[in-house]
């Protein structure tokens, strides 16, 4: 069997350089003429059409073009009927009449006509049988009949124009010169039926001051109709230039903005689906615009989602080892309670497995809160809260307990003023009961806890201090942890699930304020508070 080795490598369309540059301003060979493609090129060809509709309203050009031309007919007639004046009307023989006319028919190619007082019939120039030949045509009735004819028919619609009169046609539709003849105007514009133009123009011709006869001329209106349909020629490939200018400005643009968007959005179904870090929300800030902000503004979301994918891998691993220990106490008390003997080891295992239990119990509500805090917090409607008031009430539901063995009070401004927090009234006693709290387990019995509010221009602060040990250095920071829990020595270890300061961290962050923890000098610790007063 032979072998075919004319392998031929594939045919690749060469690109050319429009599809290069639709490539860089659409980013790929998608649908281009988008929805917002055409809104944009809707809204600029609007505005090009009311600016045509604007310049076809300027239909006074026509008028004035036509009083033009007519102003110096008039002037032509006159010098015309002035250079007949001394010939002689009475004469039967009209041959000097007719040879002035030819010769001045010649030169002007007008069709001149001599008329006795009563309209009848001097003498003419030969053109005028063509000229009503020509109007006696049968002309289709239609506007358009060639590209050509397209301006004329544009010019007829125009508003604000003086109507130009049909040339008077008899009851058979010839045309009727008699009767344009006999017309009062000295100057008159007829309409022929194929939209040219004729102008007339009556004068008298006067032989030592006394009329002896009517000179009409009659000229074409071509030349009119030439210069009004190359102005509006113009004006229409000036807007066809200026349409085909904005249609392609339109696409640029709308690809200027589609092709970042869509960027943006294929980046984001990426994330979604494949649900990994290599992939990165483009940075188009670079662009100085808000589509650089929209790009920024979804880097800081997604990068605020990974984190807080991060934030829920490290709870759920720490929620494990939280809950590994007081099982792990549990099993050890169990195995050591079946082989002890004496009753006293026996009751001791027991308080051990109850404090586990307990200890258990409290982390799985501890844990359980942490978990819905987040849902809750963006649920929550917040109102302005008197921080006073609310301390006040706290403080003496804490004195009423704990009076016995620890000394608590309460250090506000001295004259009655409104400490005002824009936050929800539950969440943020959940603060105080957790800094109280964590302030009378780490204070000896009889000790000091104080809470002192004061305002400074637009922030309130509020202190929680405490007589006990203080704080390492190391992990003032570190205390704000989800499970931290540090040991005492007064044997409460294990009574705290090492979410209230998280918590609290939690709550006041959401609520736009701060907290941080710091040693007094005196010894022991000092939880701080910041909120942005209400205004």
């Amino acid at each position: 069997m032979a072998l075919d080795t004319n392998t031929k490598k594939p045919h690749r369309h060469k690109r050319s350089s429009f599809e290069h540059l639709m490539d860089v301003y659409w980013g790929g060979s998608e649908r281009r003429i988008t929805g917002l493609t055409l809104r944009i090129m809707g809204i600029n060809t609007l505005c090009i059409a009311i600016l045509m509709l604007g310049a076809l309203n300027f239909g006074q050009y026509e008028t004035n073009i036509i009083a033009s031309k007519l102003k110096a007919f008039q002037t032509q007639a006159t010098l015309i009927a002035d250079s007949l004046g001394a010939l002689d009307f009475e004469a039967v023989d009209h041959s000097a009449l007719q040879n002035n006319l030819t010769r001045i028919q010649s030169t002007t190619h007008y069709e001149i006509i001599v008329t006795r007082p009563d309209h009848s019939i001097l003498s003419q120039t030969r053109a005028t049988d063509a000229l009503l030949q020509a109007l006696s045509e049968d002309t289709p009735n239609t506007k358009i009949l060639t590209l050509k004819d397209f301006f004329g028919a544009l010019t007829g619609l125009l508003p604000n124009r003086d109507v130009i009169p049909s040339f008077p046609l008899t009851d058979q539709g010839l045309p009727d010169l008699q009767t344009a003849l006999s017309a009062s105007d000295r100057l008159q514009v007829w309409r022929q039926p194929d939209g040219q133009l004729l102008l007339a123009a009556m004068v008298p011709v006067y032989a030592q001051d006394t009329p002896k006869a009517q000179l009409y001329i009659l000229r074409s209106g071509q030349d009119i109709v030439k210069d009004i349909r190359y102005f509006w020629q113009q004006i229409f490939y000036l807007f066809l230039l200026t349409l085909l200018a904005t249609v392609v400005i339109s696409i640029y643009l709308s690809g200027l903005i589609a092709r970042p968007l869509r960027q943006l959005s294929r980046t984001a179904e990426q994330i979604r689906r494949k649900k990994t870090r290599a992939i990165e929300i483009p940075d188009l800030s670079n662009r100085h615009d808000e589509i650089g902000e929209l790009s920024l503004v979804m880097r800081d979301m997604t990068e605020s989602l990974w984190t807080r994918l991060d934030s829920i891998e490290q709870f759920a691993a720490d929620v494990a080892h939280e809950l590994k220990n007081p099982l792990t106490s549990l099993k050890s008390a169990i195995e050591t309670l079946k082989i002890v003997k004496k009753k006293s080891d026996q009751k001791q295992l027991l308080d051990i497995l109850q404090q586990d239990v307990e200890r258990m119990d409290r982390l799985i509500s501890d844990i359980s809160l942490a978990s819905r805090l987040d849902a809750e917090l963006s649920r929550e409607k917040y109102a302005p809260i008197d921080v006073a008031i609310l301390l006040k009430k706290i403080i003496h539901r804490y004195q009423t307990h704990f009076s016995d063995t620890h000394n608590i009070q309460l250090y506000l401004p001295d004259h009655d003023q409104s400490l005002l927090v824009e936050t929800s009234e539950g969440r943020i006693t959940q603060v105080f009961d957790n800094l109280l709290d964590n302030a009378l387990s780490f204070s000896p019995k009889g000790g000091h806890v104080s809470v002192t509010a004061l305002q400074k221009q637009n922030t309130i602060t509020v202190m929680v201090d405490d007589d006990g040990p203080g704080i390492p250095m190391a992990k003032l920071d570190t205390i704000f942890d989800r499970f931290y829990s540090e040991r005492r020595g007064n044997g409460q270890f294990g009574q705290h699930s090492g979410l209230g300061l998280a918590i609290c961290k939690q709550i006041v962050g959401a609520v736009g304020g701060t907290i941080h923890a710091e040693n007094k000098p005196s010894g022991g610790a000092r939880f701080i508070v910041t909120f942005m007063a209400a205004t």
